[in-house]
Formats: structure tokens, C-alpha cells, sequence
């Protein structure tokens, strides 16, 4: 068990209501998260559909939102289960994650096999053959442009995710005291190189670990506390203003080679994690309004929306080509319909079944596994 797991928030919010670092243990869901999903998802959309029309919504922050939101999630899984069992299963890890990620993965790289055969896709068919090799081995990010290229962000996960569990757990598990400060600095280099123009390859993960960073940071109370006195207070109005206007600067300042973009970067990745955090500790109107029923809807589909938009933007393009900036709306409004009864399609039939399978598999495991197979460092 975490020996700060104590209660030491000290004041009330004054302008909001936030919840404790107890009740935050006890969370096991987070509706807004699932509604920034939503929202991340739909600015990536706009991005694709036509980024000079909407270049202030800076679409492609999506994916860096996403990235944060992934971060954080699951850090936050492996901490619980290490305070709950004081270890963490590697196997048992890798085995939720494959069924949760690969088998929608690889369905929808099949479709867009499929689908390069019909006669209206048929000139991207030897551009997505010459990335399939990337594309089946997780090297998604190093792949030529291609259809599909928007998995040049799953292949970062996959290759953070097959790393930092066994160096954050294995490595650094006898040593605890020394994992948030070595997951703050494996998350500030790389941005900071990033911003001067160095080393730019290492800038997404970076950003994943600023997620896993804010949960660490969750999971200690004391760190917990202040940070619930910040947003229960004037944070409540700054944390969301600064993430607004980061998002806005990014698009008013679109020259990326210029050390000032990197910067701003930095800000807006800060300020994500500092969203992520007020999203699941405030309580109000607005938190209502983001984990409504309708936007966790598409925030839950939005793995599925993410891989399929593209192949339905391209359909959708052949019947509503992009001529005057209302025909470009019809076309987003369009694209994000078709992908949408894509993704539930997919999300009933393939995506849900194979994760409830893969937490199955896993319990399995776990009730019949010798202790030899088991990380448990915490304990040491």
C-alpha cells in the first residue's frame, strides 16, 4: 500500500467542487475522459477534412491528446494494481493490451486491403502495399505516406508500452523513490531538445510519458492535495483558459521549425495534463455536460473512428468533393457519420467481444500463476 495514501488536502475548494485523493482511488471509470476522447477525436477529423478551412482548431493536437490521456490511463492502471497487490504482471499487461489494441488493429488494416480494390481507391493501392511492411511490424511512424498513415501514432505507443512497464515496474520498482523524478525527466529532455529542433523522433513519447508522469503524480497524495487546491480554486477558470489559448497559438503560429512552435508545444502538452487532471477531480456543470451520455458514445468508438476515418473520408470525398466551405462542412459532418456506424460496427463486433476476452484470458492467468512468473519489487 502507498504510505501517502492519507487524506491531506486540507481546505475546501473555493470556487468548485473537486473530490479527494480517496474518492479519486476509488474511481474506476472517468467519464470525461471519455468525453475529451470525443473531442479529441472530432478535431482530428477537421485536420484531415480540410486543415486551412479550420487551421485555428489546430486538429492535429488530437493525437497529442491522446497521447497524454493514454499516459495517464495506464499508469494509473499499473500503480493500482501494484498498491493493491504490490506487484505488477508484465504478462497480464501485455496480454490486456494486445486484445485491447491488435485485433481492431489488424480488422481494419484487412478493410483497407479490401477496399483498395475498389476502382475509386484503386490508384492508393501501391502506396499502402509499399507501407505494409511497417504497418505489420509496429514501425507505423517510419512507414512512406501512405493509406493508414495515421497509425504512425499506434506504432508510438506500442513500441512506449512494450518498454516503460518493465523499466518503470522491473527496473525501477525495488526503487520508487526514483520513479517520478526519472519519468519528469524522460518527459522534459525530450520536449525541451524537441523545441531547438533536435531529436524530434522522441517528442511523441515524451509526451506519453508526461502522461504517465500526471499519474504518478495522482497517486501521491500529498502531490494530490495541492494540485486539488489549485483547481479546486483559481485553477478551476485558469487550468482550462491556458489549455484554450496554447490550442489557439498553435494555430496562429503554424511554422513548426521555429523554436518558438516547440515551446509552445511544451505549453500545450503542460496544460493537456493539467486538463486531464481537472477533468477527473472537478465536479460540475461542465464535467456534466463532457461525460454526457451522447459524447462518452463516441468518446468509447473513437479508437475504431480514428483508424476508419480516413477510408471514409476518401469515399465520402467522391460524393461530396470539397468545392465551396459548405460542401466542406457536409463533408466533415459527413466523414464523421460514416465513421461513426463504422466504428460501432466494429466496436460491437470486434473490439468489445476481444477485450472482454483479453481481461478474461487474463484473470485466468492470474488466478493460476506461479510466483516465479510475478514482478514484485515493491515489496522488496
Amino acid at each position: 500500500m502507498n504510505p501517502e495514501r492519507v487524506s491531506v488536502e486540507g481546505k475546501r475548494a473555493a470556487f468548485a467542487e473537486t473530490i479527494d485523493s480517496v474518492a479519486f482511488q476509488r474511481e474506476r471509470y472517468f467519464p470525461t475522459l471519455d468525453g475529451l476522447r470525443a473531442v479529441s477525436i472530432l478535431l482530428v477529423i477537421t485536420w484531415h477534412v480540410d486543415q486551412r478551412m479550420w487551421w485555428y482548431l489546430s486538429g492535429y493536437t488530437g493525437v497529442l491528446i491522446f497521447f497524454v490521456l493514454s499516459g495517464f490511463l495506464i499508469h494509473t492502471l499499473l500503480l493500482r494494481e501494484e498498491d493493491r497487490s504490490g506487484t505488477v504482471s508484465l504478462k497480464a499487461f501485455y496480454l490486456r493490451r494486445s486484445f485491447r489494441i491488435l485485433p481492431l488493429y489488424f480488422t481494419v488494416l484487412a478493410m483497407y486491403g479490401v477496399m483498395l480494390r475498389l476502382p475509386m481507391l484503386a490508384r492508393q493501392a501501391n502506396a499502402f502495399r509499399a507501407a505494409l511492411p511497417y504497418y505489420l511490424t509496429g514501425f507505423n511512424d517510419f512507414a512512406p505516406l501512405a493509406p493508414f498513415n495515421q497509425s504512425w501514432s499506434l506504432g508510438v505507443e506500442e513500441k512506449f508500452y512494450l518498454i516503460w512497464p518493465a523499466l518503470g515496474f522491473l527496473v525501477l520498482g525495488a526503487k520508487r523513490k526514483w520513479r517520478l523524478p526519472s519519468m519528469a525527466l524522460l518527459a522534459a529532455v525530450p520536449l525541451f531538445v524537441g523545441a531547438h529542433g533536435h531529436l524530434g523522433m522522441f517528442v511523441p513519447y515524451a509526451i506519453i510519458m508526461l502522461g504517465c508522469t500526471l499519474g504518478a503524480c495522482l497517486d501521491s497524495a500529498r502531490v494530490y492535495g495541492a494540485l486539488r487546491r489549485f483547481i479546486g480554486g483559481i485553477g478551476f477558470f485558469l487550468v482550462p483558459a491556458a489549455f484554450l489559448l496554447f490550442h489557439m497559438l498553435l494555430g496562429f503560429y503554424p511554422d513548426r521549425s521555429r523554436i518558438l512552435f516547440g515551446y509552445l508545444l511544451i505549453g500545450y502538452t503542460v496544460s493537456t495534463a493539467l486538463l486531464l487532471a481537472w477533468c477527473v477531480m472537478g465536479r460540475s456543470l461542465f464535467h456534466r455536460l463532457l461525460g454526457s451520455r451522447w459524447v462518452r458514445y463516441i468518446g468509447q468508438r473513437s479508437y475504431g473512428i480514428y483508424l476508419v476515418h480516413l477510408i471514409c473520408l476518401s469515399i465520402m470525398q467522391r460524393l461530396l468533393p470539397p468545392i465551396s466551405p459548405l460542401r466542406t462542412r457536409l463533408l466533415f459532418l459527413a466523414t464523421a457519420a460514416l465513421s461513426l456506424i463504422v466504428a460501432e460496427v466494429l466496436y460491437r463486433w470486434v473490439e468489445h467481444p476481444c477485450i472482454a476476452l483479453g481481461r478474461r484470458l487474463q484473470d485466468r492467468w492470474l488466478r493460476n500463476k506461479r510466483p516465479q512468473e510475478i514482478i514484485s519489487p515493491a515489496l522488496k
